[in-house]
């Protein structure tokens, strides 16, 4: 394993916990009747990408995971939102392989990627960028505390804040007999500590939340203008199958789809704001209509929007 010298970046990240309650806030509000109770209906739906990597895809845009075989032991990718989500996948690993659960990879530091790691009691330990670190250690019990009291007991069950173990700058290569994971820091894009676990030989791509595939993306924690350039190098590896931290599984092609959905969310911003136009203005007249048959569209554009022209206000 090697860990090389951190990228440098212009973008300085800043962190609110009242971000995080709008975005704990968001989510519960926004899906009709109430977002507990449809995760609590609703099952995760398991997919093969090949033939020993898998992917754990949330229901309804919910946060998605996946666990990647070897000859050694399992890697788990995200290790989902509650204790019984978790559970469940460690039963499907189960099904697969006897071999111990080697290690975690948190692909940034949200509750719903990262409040079920002690389920999975890895024997090499919990991988995550620098930042995820510091951020669960200096915010993750208000994190926690906001989270219960927005989902509520029954999808809080369990949930624990685990500390990663290892942490990188910028890469960190696993090699096994028969396969290399490559765990990638690109940049600043969904939060300021993206992670990306590519399978050069299956040409796989876990994403995290970096691509959204069919669901509109949350913004609160990151900054579009720092993300599209991320996706630019995100999109210089050679994959055929993403797997996005929300979403059904895509290509490259979604990839691409993505990065027009932020390039094009920005310039009819940066447009309406050269016509006088204001926020609600915006938020009353803005459509993407290429996107309007993604999950959240019709309430997340008004709040990409907002984020998008606050951080053009601070551009400026």
């Amino acid at each position: 394993m090697e860990t090389l010298k951190r990228q440098e970046t212009g973008f300085v990240f800043k962190h609110s916990i009242l971000a995080i309650l709008i975005s704990l806030v968001v989510c519960a509000f926004l899906d009709p009747p109430f977002l507990a109770l449809s995760l609590a209906q609703e099952k995760p739906v398991f997919q093969k990408l090949d033939k020993a990597v898998y992917a754990f895809i949330g229901m309804k845009g919910n946060a998605n995971a996946g666990f990647i075989l070897t000859d050694e032991g399992v890697i788990v990718v995200d290790s989902q939102m509650n204790e019984d989500l978790a559970k469940e996948m460690l039963s499907e690993i189960r099904k697969h392989s006897s071999l111990p659960i080697l290690y975690v990879i948190n692909t940034h530091y949200h509750g719903d990627h990262t409040f079920a790691n002690h389920v999975f009691s890895p024997t090499q330990g919990i991988i995550a960028h620098e930042n995820t670190l510091k951020f669960l250690r200096e915010h993750g019990t208000e994190h926690l505390q906001q989270f219960e009291q927005i989902f509520g007991r029954e999808q809080s069950k369990g949930i624990k804040i685990t500390l990663p173990t290892k942490t990188l700058q910028d890469q960190l290569t696993l090699t096994f007999k028969d396969r290399t994971v490559q765990i990638l820091y690109f940049g600043l894009g969904h939060t300021n500590s993206d992670l990306v676990v590519y399978l050069p030989q299956e040409k796989i791509l876990f994403s995290g939340d970096l691509v959204y595939v069919g669901r509109l993306p949350w913004l609160g924690d990151g900054n579009t203008r720092q993300w599209l350039k991320t996706l630019e190098k995100v999109k210089t590896l050679d994959f055929k199958t993403v797997m996005p931290g929300h979403g059904k599984v895509g290509n490259r092609q979604d990839v691409q789809r993505f990065d027009v959905y932020l390039t094009n969310l920005r310039a009819a911003v940066l447009t309406a704001m050269l016509h006088g136009a204001s926020l609600d203005e915006m938020k009353q007249t803005i459509r993407l209509p290429a996107y309007q048959q993604d999950l959240k569209y019709s309430n997340w554009l008004p709040l990409n929007i907002e984020k998008v022209y606050h951080e053009m206000q601070e551009e400026k």
